[in-house]
């Protein structure tokens, strides 16, 4: 890194790098106070300014009632006057579908990030034409769902069982149960949407049962007299109820 004046730094890379600037996103790499986090002695991780951030966005942090909401004011040295034209955003916290529905159909709030309300909903609320609904905002952090193995299971050690619970999972069925059609299957785990870093030649297993029951008999995996094979655990995330229906989907299909 060189610093030639006090506002440029030059990058020089020994490889190219084409995600580095997204990289330099505030979501991924925010700016922290260096007089606050550089003190000798203490724990970053416990600083109380982790409850009350200091930044150079266009608001500043007022207050925060944990459960609640968070008010940020107006930044009057905001580096991109005479932004912001707000004198304060108050976001409220809600964990559930149906109160954030309501709070919007009601006025009570007036935006909210990624997809706040029921999947079940959109198709009535677009119908209604009370509320405006922008897919703009996944232009840079897209949501990708995805499966993973526990490779220290001696069941999952075997390829041919990850390829049997491969073929047991109807994608396109996933997508019109679990997220009532409003999703994209993607065989890459990076999304469509980043056409920059996103591959399309991987080639998902396709929908085939008996190939996934045939697949389990070689890996030495009968059924038994209940029809059952073995027992695994599913879990899943459950900061959104898409993945619970997921993985409802997901057990259902791997019973068969």
């Amino acid at each position: 890194m060189k610093t030639p004046d006090a506002l440029t730094a030059v990058f020089e890379l020994s490889h190219p790098a084409p995600y580095l600037l997204r990289a330099f996103a505030a979501g991924e790499t925010p700016i922290l106070p260096k007089h606050i986090y550089d003190v000798p002695g203490s724990d970053p991780l416990k600083n109380d300014n982790n409850n009350a951030p200091v930044g150079t966005g266009p608001y500043i942090f007022s207050e925060w009632v944990r459960g609640s909401h968070i008010v940020y004011k107006r930044n009057p040295n905001y580096w991109d006057p005479p932004k912001p034209y707000l004198d304060q955003l108050i976001v409220k916290f809600s964990p559930d579908a149906v109160v954030r529905t309501l709070a919007l159909e009601t006025g009570d709030a007036d935006i909210a990030y990624r997809t706040p309300v029921a999947l079940s909903e959109i198709a009535r609320l677009k119908k209604e034409g009370k509320l405006g609904f922008d897919t703009k905002g996944n232009n840079y952090s897209y949501s990708v769902a995805s499966l993973q193995f526990n490779l220290d299971d001696n069941i999952f050690k075997d390829l041919r069982v990850r390829q049997a619970f491969s073929h047991a999972i109807d994608r396109d069925a996933l997508v019109r149960i679990a997220y009532f059609g409003l999703a994209t299957p993607t065989a890459s785990p990076v999304a469509p949407g980043l056409k920059t870093f996103h591959d399309p030649s991987p080639t998902p297993y396709p929908f085939d049962l008996a190939a996934a029951n045939r697949l389990l008999d070689e890996a030495g995996y009968p059924r038994g007299a209940d029809g059952t094979r073995f027992s695994i655990t599913l879990d899943y995330n459950t900061y959104d109820d898409a993945f619970r229906r997921i993985a409802d989907f997901t057990r259902a299909a791997w019973l068969c």
